[in-house]
Order: structure tokens, then sequence, then C-alpha cells
């Protein structure tokens, strides 16, 4: 075993190009560190690769592809309550397979406690569907696109925020899940 105690933990089957890899993250507290592992298809067997240091405190992962690059997304909700703390938000790293690296790219600041990402199947950007948490009793579900990460200059771009917490039809606790579809051209 790997011996992590992971507080957060994400597989996903991650296929580019001719590589197909199988990974396995988890985000570690003691200090908070991100971790990365290739699972062996035959044998089952996990195997740290890559690490980095974590920024906040990790309440969910998430493994996309971008453009054709592996992306860690990981959800870090400021605990020390409001206003936000500037060093907790959507913390986005790039996990890079040879020679096995992780490196934080990109951070959005906010106060989140789920993250996941989704696109149209073949599609080079997926959209990031983020539930974070506003002030007093509210929250929402924030859309971001993920083209801001090819320039690391570019700011992110918030498509939408939707009510969720204090919106009047209700919610069901905090679990996030996205559905991307299509009319025609439009995704």
């Amino acid at each position: 075993g790997l011996g992590w105690g992971a507080i957060a933990i994400k597989a996903a089957r991650v296929q580019i190009g001719s590589s197909d890899r199988f990974l396995l993250v988890g985000a570690t507290e003691g200090p908070l560190t991100i971790r990365v592992a290739e699972i062996d298809p035959t044998t089952g067997t996990a195997t740290q690769v890559a690490q980095a240091p974590g920024v906040g405190s990790s309440l969910s992962l998430y493994i996309a592809t971008v453009n054709g690059r592996i992306f860690i997304f990981s959800a870090d909700e400021a605990r020390s309550g409001f206003p936000v703390d500037p060093l907790r938000g959507l913390q986005i790293y790039e996990f890079i397979p040879s020679p096995p690296a992780l490196v934080l790219r990109r951070s959005i600041l906010g106060n989140f406690t789920q993250v996941v990402v989704k696109g149209w199947p073949g599609s080079p950007f997926p959209a990031i569907f983020a539930h974070r948490l506003g002030v007093g009793f509210q929250s929402f579900i924030d859309i971001y696109d993920t083209n801001f990460l090819m320039t690391p200059t570019a700011p992110p771009r918030r498509a939408s925020s939707l009510p969720h917490i204090g919106a009047p039809q209700g919610f069901r606790g905090y679990a996030v899940e996205a559905v991307v579809t299509r009319n025609g051209s439009v995704v």
C-alpha cells in the first residue's frame, strides 16, 4: 500500500494520444501534500511517482485532460471563515508523465468545497464546475472554461455562477456532478 492516509482521493483513466495511464491522486495532511500514483493495470499495484506541496485544505480532487495535458484540480475550503483566506481556493496542478513531476500551475481564489471537470467527448477544453461557499447561508456552482490554463498570464474566466444553497429552488447537500450536452454546435 501507499500508506498515504489521504483526506481526499480520486482515481481516473487518462488517455492522451497513444498513452493510456491509470492515475490515483491523494491529498495528505501534515503538511498538506498532493500525491500522484500510477496504477499498474495488470497487477492493480499503485506506485507513487510525483508529489507537490498543497496550498490549502483539499476537500475534493479531480483529474482531467485539457488540450492533451493532464491536470489535477483541488478544491480548498477556507476553514478560517470569512473573508476568504487568500491562500485558499481552487488549485490547479499539472502532472507531467515523463519524467514524472507535479507542478502547481494556477489558482482561483474562493472558498471551494467540490470540483468536477467535464466536457463533450473529444473536446480539448472541458469546463470546471466548482462549489463555492458565499457569505452567510449562500453558495454557488461556478463554471469556468479551461482555455486560460494554456496561457500562464490569462486570467480565469467564469462563464456562469448558479445559486446553490440559498437559491429559491432548494438544494441537497454539497455534492456536485455535471453532465455536458450538445445542442447543434453549442456545448
